[in-house]
């Protein structure tokens, strides 16, 4: 017996493998573990396969579902999924990120299977490198027209990304499929009303605007410290911004350059944001780019007053133009100075705001992917 077959003994074969060797705790291992478990509980026989088990993610998942270590199957990346295609044969796969996406289509060449590959797109790539130099955007675009045609079929999280994917990769817009983020979990709202350690949540003070998000580049948070120093000039509030990146130092340098520090947190990464979010008076996204933003999805849901800078791709999508929060331009700090006062300044509706978030519940995302996908009848469906 092969050390994969070794390994793998034991378990009914697969309906589907979600292929995603670099897990770490971002918002696409979020989605992926929680579509996952979603599948599983419509009778989905699914393989969850990752670099290395860690990740918090992976403790919530169901029994039914099986987490497969490459590192367990091989030194090697490419020898490892392609040990594990040869010895499970999942009749469908669906990668995230397009490193895996390169790494699932070498591995099922080499192994030799007839594994049909799908792609999910989560990023609006366009969007993500604009302002590289020219080299890294024409790598980027020449990576997705290599490998997007050879996929099975792919799966975009909005509409905008998939528009983005056809003008980059060729690939017909009709080919396409979008489906909805499994982001509304039936425990979301008990999570949201557990205790909360923070004094700002609790003081009874200042009214609270938050972010959520990697502090990277991409998310673009320091437009929104220094709007939020333009609003702290004009009324009481603060800003808290949950999530870990390389950018802390440089944020924190910001804020006590605009002389807003002592208003201004940086809690880092917290197992359930939901119960801050719950707390804050305002939600605010102030990224370059998204794929179809889950915290913004997640603060809707909870009835929490949203502005967003109405980048490529989902904010747009999720507000409905507007209809469910305030849409500003990319990098226009003026622009959300404002918007972020007229939305403290209003009453919220939380059940108006509810309606934008109930697309994307769990057991409705599952539904989706498993008719996109095949893997049952809609009739089936429960």
């Amino acid at each position: 017996m092969t050390p994969a077959a070794d390994v793998l003994a034991g378990a009914r074969a697969p309906d589907l493998a979600l292929f995603l060797p670099s897990f770490d705790r971002g918002g696409v291992e979020r989605m992926v573990s929680q579509l996952a478990r979603g599948l599983a509980g419509l009778g989905v026989a699914v393989d969850l396969v990752v670099g290395r088990r860690g990740a918090a993610y992976l403790d919530a998942l169901p029994a039914t579902v099986r987490v497969v270590e490459l590192a367990a199957l091989g030194e090697r990346p490419l020898d490892a999924a392609a040990a594990y295609l040869r010895a499970a044969r999942p009749p469908l796969l669906l990668s995230s990120k397009d490193d895996n996406n390169r790494l699932a289509l070498a591995a099922r060449d080499r192994a030799g299977v007839s594994t049909r590959i799908w792609f999910r797109a989560a990023i609006a790539e366009s969007s993500r490198v604009a302002g590289q130099f020219f080299w890294q955007r024409w790598r980027s675009y020449r990576l997705m027209r290599r490998i997007y045609p050879r996929a099975d079929g792919i799966i975009a999280v909005s509409a905008d990304l998939a528009r983005d994917v056809a003008d980059i990769t060729g690939v017909a817009l009709a080919d396409i499929h979008v489906a909805h983020n499994p982001v509304v979990t039936p425990e979301l709202f008990d999570l949201a009303a557990r205790p909360v350690a923070h004094p700002w949540l609790a003081d009874g003070g200042a009214p609270v605007i938050m972010g959520v998000g990697r502090l990277a580049r991409v998310k673009n948070f320091g437009v929104l410290i220094e709007a939020f120093a333009r609003l702290r000039a004009r009324r009481p509030c603060r800003l808290l911004i949950l999530g870990e990146g390389r950018e802390r130092a440089a944020l924190e340098r910001l804020a006590g350059r605009l002389g807003v520090a002592a208003d201004v947190a940086l809690p880092g990464f917290v197992d359930n944001p939901y119960a801050w979010l719950a707390r804050a008076r305002l939600f605010a996204s102030s990224s370059r780019s998204e794929g179809s933003p889950n915290a913004l999805t997640e603060a809707l849901a909870l009835g929490i007053p949203v502005v967003a800078s109405n980048c490529l791709s989902g904010p747009r999508e999720i507000l409905q133009d507007g209809r469910y929060g305030r849409l500003v331009p990319v990098d226009d700090v003026a622009a959300m100075t404002d918007a972020l006062a007229a939305a403290l300044d209003e009453t919220p509706d939380p059940e108006f705001l509810g309606q934008a978030a109930r697309p994307y519940t769990l057991a409705g995302s599952a539904r989706e992917y498993a008719r996109i996908l095949g893997l049952a009848a809609p009739g089936d469906m429960p």
